[in-house]
């Protein structure tokens, strides 16, 4: 009789222990997965294939393309002060490859004035700049941290104009009147454009206005509005000016140029007569 009654209780065991051993397995890697987060990266053996991830260390995500995975640490200050315009901001950006060991130097570190700091396409990074009335970014390739370009208008960006895959980015910097080029506070210049890869800049072109009184309405952040595009064969931008008073506002002007061979075809450019643009280098 005992025999049968031990013989029966191993039987029960046998059934519900494989089940209720898997159960307490999921729970203990349950419980200690906070201090796995902490760590890193962590496979544990025998965890099922739903445990098995790669984690990032406390304040840091994991941005770039799956062959060049980056760990990236934002960190962004801002201070608002009632009764003021705008506010205070300064961003700090940090990149390690992944996996790295985050206490050490990172590859590359970003700081600047500004605020919501954005990857796009897994291959830039923009940070917003205009802390007070005038809205502009900065754009840096994702890879390596290098500033490309600044733009007072939306980024713009297009796929498969140099192969399958490939990404452009085209921007308008409206250079400010205390500009840190000389070259940009001529009284002649509307602003510059860019065209732009992850990698590095392909090409900007410097817009003129033979009027100075045109080209200083042109480039005013707040009498005139800027809508900039890009298509898989060429970029387009439309300025528009605000009306004074009673004034109708003058007729909006329109720039196009095409994209050859991965290029700006600025002398295929049509632009309006009295502006011009040409190849322009920092």
């Amino acid at each position: 009789m005992t025999m049968g009654l031990a013989a029966g209780c191993d039987s029960m065991r046998r059934a519900v222990g494989s089940p209720m051993i898997a159960v307490m397995k999921r729970w203990l890697i349950l419980i200690a997965l906070p201090a796995l987060l902490a760590q890193g990266p962590k496979r544990v053996e025998g965890t099922p294939d739903w445990m098995r991830i790669n984690t990032n260390p406390p304040g840091v995500e994991t941005v770039g393309p799956r062959e060049g995975r980056l760990w990236m640490r934002k960190t962004v200050k801002t201070v608002e002060h009632p009764g003021e315009k705008g506010m205070e901001a300064s961003t700090v950006i940090e990149a390690w490859p992944a996996g790295a060991d985050v206490r050490e130097k990172p590859m590359y570190r970003i700081a600047v004035e500004g605020f919501d700091p954005q990857v796009v396409a897994n291959e830039v990074l923009v940070i917003a700049r205009g802390l007070e009335d005038v809205q502009w970014r900065s754009v840096y390739g994702l890879a390596n941290g290098r500033h490309l370009f600044d733009t007072y208008a939306p980024l713009q960006r297009t796929g498969g104009v140099a192969g399958a895959g490939a990404i452009r980015y085209a921007g308008l910097e409206v250079p400010p009147d205390d500009a840190e080029d000389a070259r940009l506070r001529a009284a002649n210049v509307v602003g510059v454009l860019s065209y732009s890869s992850a990698g590095g800049v392909i090409r900007e072109g410097l817009i003129t206005c033979n009027d100075t009184r045109r080209a200083r309405l042109l480039r005013s952040y707040f009498d005139s509005t800027r809508v900039l595009g890009i298509m898989p064969h060429g970029i387009t931008l439309v300025i528009s000016q605000t009306a004074v008073g009673r004034q109708a506002a003058p007729a909006s002007i329109s720039l196009s140029v095409p994209i050859l061979h991965d290029d700006l075809g600025l002398d295929r450019a049509r632009v309006p007569a009295g502006l011009q643009i040409q190849a322009w280098k920092r």
